[in-house]
Order: C-alpha cells, then sequence, then structure tokens
C-alpha cells in the first residue's frame, strides 16, 4: 500500500474499482497493494446472495469510496427522495 499522510481526508493513496465482474480474480490477491476500493452505489444496492457475500469480504478489508452515476441533482426531474435514501442505508 502507498504510505497514508496526515489530512483531513480520511482515505488516501491509489484505489481500483470494484465491479461485479472482477470480484473473484480480487478474492485471488487479498493482500492486493491498493489502498481503497471505490463503488457507485446503484450498482450494489440491494445486492444479496453470492455477490453481496464477496462485497461483504472487501468491506471488511479495505475503506470504500463511493461515486454516484445517478443522482442527478440538478436535472429536470425531481430529487428522487427514495433512492437517496437508498444511497445513505448502503453507506451506513
Amino acid at each position: 500500500m502507498t504510505e497514508q499522510t496526515s489530512s483531513h481526508y480520511p482515505v488516501h493513496g491509489a484505489g481500483i474499482g470494484l465491479r461485479r465482474s472482477v470480484l473473484d480474480e480480487f478474492m485471488q490477491h487479498p493482500d492486493m497493494p491498493v489502498d481503497f476500493m471505490e463503488v457507485a452505489p446503484e450498482n450494489w444496492i440491494g445486492i444479496g446472495g453470492k455477490f453481496g457475500k464477496k462485497f461483504r469480504y472487501f468491506t471488511e478489508r479495505f475503506p470504500f469510496i463511493i461515486h454516484g452515476l445517478s443522482l442527478s441533482i440538478g436535472g429536470p426531474e425531481g430529487l428522487d427522495e427514495n433512492f437517496v435514501r437508498e444511497v445513505r442505508d448502503f453507506i451506513r
């Protein structure tokens, strides 16, 4: 892993996107030199079963950063408050 420095940001270094298509490969390398995982909550909200179990495996081993794909705060549609709650629950 890269060296962590003092800052007000909780995560530093180099991360990698966690996608369902690479879960098995990543599980074969639990000590990969990555400082954090990045996910889009839209791709993981409500995922259970084998994918959910593998996802939790990584959340127990790495810090996570999320970035949304479809919140669309400034879009012409109204804010989807249910989706905002789902993202909040996902983060917790």
